[in-house]
């Protein structure tokens, strides 16, 4: 008995460095980030999240190639007048909007079951029967769905940027740089930050993945089909070219539509066709900020309440 653990009590004299306990989510969140790293499907979606910039790039490049066989004079003046039109950072701005399908399969993924299955398994008696509170089990948990979310959507957005910088500096591509790219980062990651407020809301009402993921994919698609027939409307009826303010901003309500929205507040753009064709397409005007970052802040505030609400140890009966 004297060997045994039990009686080793020369732990009692140990001097030596003590973790600060206001890190402990960060062993949730490097769990998570690690796990979702593994999964094939998640670099399988950052590579098909970058879909509209690779086709933008394979369009300019074929069409320099033609002008290329042209004759110079004509050529150049033609590139001019096609390259006058484009607005660069309305384009990274398309990009990302392109990419919000995969924004949202992402967010299944990483995020649907990230407390629901904590739940089916009670997990949560051991997460907080240890020196863990709540907030860091999620706050954990959110930063865990965060960071590879935010990771998946900007490599594809700062590799175009990169691009542009190297091969279209005499396209204007210059011209509008100053501030192009943080206002992607800032796109990126207020985006980030609201699905994964949305997802860890949702996934603590629940005790499977599955039907987190279900009411996640039936929110996501529910509010953008109101904001596209609200889209329809500005569209096809006699406001073509008039509507009217509210209108507009009804039309940014959903869950994409808001990050879309956001997305040209930070960018200074009100958008642009995409690959600059269709010029006659109504753009709707970028939203009102203050009604936009409200909108946003609130409900990522109101799920975020919810998962307060849903964590907790033991089941309280009342």
């Amino acid at each position: 008995m004297a060997s045994s653990p039990l009686a080793d009590l020369t732990y009692r004299g140990y001097d030596g460095p003590r973790a600060s306990p206001g890190k402990r989510w960060t062993v949730i969140t490097r769990q998570m980030i690690r796990a979702a790293f593994k999964k094939r499907v998640y670099w399988v979606m950052t590579l098909l999240s970058s879909w509209y910039f690779l086709t933008f790039l394979m369009l300019t490049f074929i069409f320099d190639a033609i002008l290329g066989q042209a004759n110079p004079e004509q050529g150049e003046q033609i590139a001019k007048q096609f390259y006058d039109l484009i607005i660069w950072r309305a384009q990274l701005l398309n990009g990302f909007a392109g990419s919000t399908v995969y924004l949202l399969v992402l967010a299944l993924i990483l995020g649907a079951g990230a407390i629901a299955n904590d739940n089916r398994t009670n997990a949560l008696l051991v997460y907080l029967s240890k020196p863990c509170s709540k907030f860091d089990y999620i706050f954990g948990k959110w930063m865990g769905i965060f960071v590879p979310m935010s990771l998946a959507f900007l490599i594809p957005g700062v590799g175009f940027y990169l691009i542009g910088i190297l091969n279209y500096r005499e396209q204007g591509f210059l011209t509008q740089t100053p501030w192009m790219l943080l206002g992607y980062l800032a796109t990126i990651l207020t985006a980030s930050a609201f699905m994964s407020s949305i997802c860890v809301g949702i996934s603590s009402l629940f005790n499977q993945g599955r039907l987190a993921g279900a009411t996640i994919a039936g929110v996501f698609f529910l509010s953008k089909f109101f904001s596209t027939l609200v889209g329809q409307i500005l569209q096809n009826s006699d406001l073509r070219f008039g509507a009217s303010y509210w209108l507009e901003q009804l039309s940014y309500l959903s869950v994409d539509g808001i990050m879309f929205g956001l997305g040209k507040i930070f960018m200074n753009t009100d958008g642009q066709a995409m690959y600059v064709i269709n010029q006659q397409t109504r753009i709707v005007p970028a939203p009102n900020p203050a009604l936009m970052l409200g909108v946003m802040i609130v409900l990522s505030a109101f799920f975020i309440w919810i998962a307060v609400a849903r964590v907790r140890a033991v089941e309280v009966v009342k």
